[in-house]
């Protein structure tokens, strides 16, 4: 989607869809989401800062085209038309589209991903005169998205336990390996509070953890028992990391836990084999 050439019919004088209030018009200058009017041509009328930065360009008015010099996916990767954009429709069809995503690629090479709401404008007679529209960019959120969804498939997938829990020591989340070493569902153990896994001798422990993490400490490779659903007693090895939230709060903590019970059972048995078995 390049830049269209201005038709002929646009050489004749169009009414320029402006805001009328200049005072509205100062507040959206400097707001942070991008706006821009355009005319029932598609030719932009008027725009704020944040559309020039959105756009990579400062466009010429009456001249280029909302699109200015996008190329517009879904967010789903198809290729559209400008007719089949979110602006597109309006212009043609005259009604408002709502929290439209879409995926805008630049000359350049750099992407966004954006929400697109644009709506008609009509002129004094009731006609369709053209759109308006506010564009937010959603790509910061959709690439920690992205990144969450990562970790969590990584979580899961691991073969090691990953249990986390809040500074209350309740249980916000539970992985599959966690299930296989304790037992426990993920139903049956979120917002339970972590002493359900420690054997009562062991309750000094959960505090002496919790202290370190609301310091912000890290803890490695602390070796310790625990106990599973049937009540057996396991020898594990633990790994302890705050979390923490935008704020770099501390709110809770991670915890990777490794069954060590068969390493240290080899570990005895090599021991207690006469020297001549050992390799």
């Amino acid at each position: 989607m390049g830049e269209e050439p201005l038709s002929a019919s646009n050489s004749k004088p169009v009414p320029k869809l402006t805001f009328t209030n200049s005072t509205d018009w100062d507040l959206l200058e400097d707001l942070p989401v991008a706006v821009y009017t355009c005319d029932k041509e598609g030719y932009i009328t008027s725009f704020n800062k944040a559309a020039v930065t959105l756009w990579g360009k400062t466009p010429h008015i009456n001249k280029d085209k909302w699109y200015v010099n996008w190329e517009i996916f879904t967010s789903d990767g198809i290729l559209l038309t400008p007719d089949e954009t979110p602006t597109g429709k309006v212009l043609k069809y005259g009604k408002a589209v709502k929290q439209q995503e879409m995926l805008i690629k630049r000359p350049n090479g750099s992407v966004s991903y954006i929400l697109s709401n644009p709506k008609p404008r009509f002129n004094e007679n009731g006609e369709l005169a053209g759109a308006a529209n506010t564009l937010i960019d959603i790509t910061e959120q959709k690439n920690t998205e992205s990144k969450q969804w990562m970790l969590a498939s990584i979580i899961e997938s691991s073969e090691d336990a990953i249990v986390s829990k809040n500074l209350d020591g309740v249980i916000t989340s539970w992985n599959g390996a966690a299930q296989r070493l304790f037992g426990y569902t993920e139903d049956e153990i979120i917002g339970k509070h972590i002493t359900v896994l420690i054997p009562e001798d062991r309750y000094n422990e959960e505090e002496m953890i919790i202290n370190k993490i609301r310091d912000n400490e890290r803890i490695e490779h602390f070796e310790t028992i625990r106990k599973t659903k049937s009540g057996e007693e396991i020898q594990i090895s633990l790994t302890i990391s705050p979390i923490r939230n935008n704020s770099n709060k501390v709110i809770g903590a991670s915890k990777i836990i490794r069954d060590i019970g068969r390493q240290k059972n080899q570990k005895k048995d090599y021991n207690n084999m006469p020297n001549a078995w050992r390799s």
